[in-house]
């Protein structure tokens, strides 16, 4: 089930997913992720960046720590950190993979996602966007900053409570976000 070899990310046709236990490795994954998971697109904005920085973040957090690393060992990808908790509480272990590592994650578990499917969704959405973009030091341009926004926001409104999943547009990079006249902005 390995994604992640030295920090480098194989071709996903490279991914053998014909064996049952790989199937049953996903399945078993997307299971975990859909009780126990997160995923999140961030947006920070830093003085010494031109452009804000959105980041897409897959994580686990869990009070036993084998099961993060059963995570680790299946996937080959991400950390493992011990979450600092309020006094009285259990120890909690965090395993996350962020931006390539988490799409490649997302891409194998979504057939077997149900509850955070959607959200799976937008975040490969986000993904194919940021893979548009491959420069640091150019500023992304009004239009790309505000489709990432529209994802991040996307993404968030699934988060709340009492959310209904049919009032969410469907974004993508071949799609236009509102407000925007041609869909790659300014």
């Amino acid at each position: 089930m390995g994604l992640c070899y030295n920090g480098s990310m194989p071709k996903e046709d490279s991914w053998d997913l014909s064996t049952e236990q790989e199937r049953l490795n996903w399945a078993w994954l997307a299971g975990l992720m859909d009780g126990e998971g997160s995923i999140q697109i961030t947006c920070r904005s830093r003085q010494d960046r031109i452009s804000p920085e959105f980041s897409l973040r897959l994580q686990i957090n869990m009070t036993d720590p084998s099961t993060v690393r059963h995570v680790r060992s299946l996937t080959h990808c991400g950390s493992i950190r011990k979450r600092r908790v309020s006094a009285g509480r259990k120890e909690q272990f965090e395993w996350q993979a962020k931006q390539r590592q988490a799409a490649g994650i997302l891409r194998r578990c979504l057939p077997y996602l149900v509850t955070k499917k959607r959200e799976a969704e937008i975040a490969l959405q986000f993904i194919d966007l940021v893979s548009l973009y491959k420069g640091r030091n150019t500023p992304l341009p009004p239009g790309e900053i505000a489709r990432r926004q529209a994802l991040t926001e996307a993404l968030a409104l699934l988060h709340t409570r009492g959310h209904k999943p049919t009032k969410l547009p469907p974004f993508g990079p071949k799609m236009k976000p509102p407000g925007l006249p041609n869909g790659r902005g300014a």
